[in-house]
């Protein structure tokens, strides 16, 4: 049996990411596979990168987006 956890943790927060591996965690216990369907819907996808550029730090995504290849299942 295959689970895939269909989430946006695009979101560049400690809460999105985290919630995310928690789930993860929690289903292998259960099942083999398991892997992390990330969700970009190209409304919100838009407007999140706007307001991204102007509120979080240059080269801040890098530390989620290593933490994502490190620790979830694609």
């Amino acid at each position: 049996m295959k689970i895939g956890i269909l989430t946006f943790q695009f979101a560049d927060n400690y809460g999105a990411v985290l919630q995310c591996l928690a789930l993860q965690e929690a289903c292998k216990k259960y099942v083999q596979e398991v892997g992390v369907i990330n969700y970009l819907p190209s409304k919100m996808l838009n407007r999140y990168i706007r307001i991204k550029k102007k509120l979080i730090p240059k080269g801040f995504e890098k530390h989620f987006e290593s933490f994502r290849k490190k620790f979830f299942n694609r």
